[in-house]
C-alpha cells in the first residue's frame, strides 16, 4: 500500500539512480483527481506539485526557487540551484542554469503563491526554506490516498516523466525537451521515444490546442473546474 514507507524509500532511491521509465506517467484524468486531492487535503504541496507537472523540474531544483527566479511578466521561470539536504543550495544537477516558459495555469497559481513569502517560491508552513524530507512527508501524506481516487501510486519523480511525455505527445521536439527538463538529448530518445516536430506554445498544460504563439490572456482560465481572474 502507499503507507508502506519501507516500500517508498526503496522507490525513491531507485528514482533518484535513473529517469523514470515510460510507464511511470500519468494520464490527465489521474493528474486532474491528484491536484483536487492536493487542493483538499494538503493545499501547501499544490502551488509546487502543480509547478513540478507543468515544468518537468527536479523537486530540489523546485525548492531552491526564489522570486527572483520568476518572471510573470515574461512568463519563464529560471532554475539556477537546487536544494541539498543540509538546507543548503548547489548548482543544478546538470551544472549549469536553464529557463522553461510558464504555462498560463502555473502562472496564474504563481501570483496568488507571492503573499506567502518574499522571497521563497515554494516556502515552508513558516514561510522558509522547505527541507526536502519535510516536503516528502507531506508528498506521501497526499499518496496515501491516491488509491481512492483511482490515481497510480508513483514517486514524486514520476511529475517529471509526465511532463516529458506530454510535451512530447504534444508535439515538441525531443531536443527542446530535453532543454526544458535539463537532461541530455540521449536520455530522451532512449527513455521517452523520439522526437516528435512541435512548437514553442505551453498551452497544452492548460488543456488547450498546442498553438503558433501565446494566444491572448482570456479573462479567466479554468483550472481544476474554478476560473481564476
Amino acid at each position: 500500500p502507499c503507507s508502506e514507507w519501507g516500500a517508498i524509500q526503496r522507490e525513491a532511491r531507485a528514482a533518484t539512480a535513473r529517469e523514470i521509465p515510460t510507464r511511470d506517467a500519468w494520464t490527465r484524468d489521474e493528474v486532474a483527481a491528484m491536484l483536487a486531492l492536493a487542493l483538499e487535503r494538503e493545499p501547501l504541496l499544490h502551488p509546487i506539485l502543480l509547478a513540478a507537472l507543468h515544468t518537468g523540474a527536479r523537486r530540489g531544483e523546485l525548492l531552491a526557487l526564489r522570486w527572483e527566479d520568476i518572471d510573470l511578466r515574461g512568463r519563464r521561470v529560471h532554475f539556477r540551484r537546487t536544494a541539498t539536504p543540509s538546507g543548503g543550495t548547489r548548482q543544478p544537477k546538470t551544472g549549469k542554469p536553464r529557463q522553461v516558459p510558464l504555462s498560463e495555469t502555473l502562472a496564474l497559481v504563481l501570483q496568488a503563491q507571492r503573499a506567502r513569502s518574499e522571497l521563497h517560491v515554494f516556502p515552508s508552513p513558516r514561510g522558509r526554506a522547505w527541507a526536502e524530507r519535510n516536503m516528502e512527508r507531506t508528498w506521501m501524506r497526499l499518496r496515501a490516498g491516491f488509491r481512492a481516487v483511482k490515481v497510480r501510486c508513483f514517486p514524486f519523480h514520476a511529475t517529471r516523466h509526465t511532463f516529458i511525455s506530454w510535451a512530447l505527445d504534444a508535439g515538441h521536439p525531443a531536443r527542446q525537451v530535453a532543454e526544458w527538463a535539463g537532461c541530455s538529448l540521449d536520455v530522451i530518445e532512449r527513455h521517452y521515444g523520439h522526437a516528435i516536430p512541435g512548437r514553442s506554445d505551453m498551452s497544452w498544460l492548460d488543456g488547450k490546442p498546442v498553438r503558433a504563439a501565446h494566444p491572448m490572456e482570456p479573462a479567466g482560465v479554468q483550472v481544476l473546474g474554478k476560473a481564476l481572474h
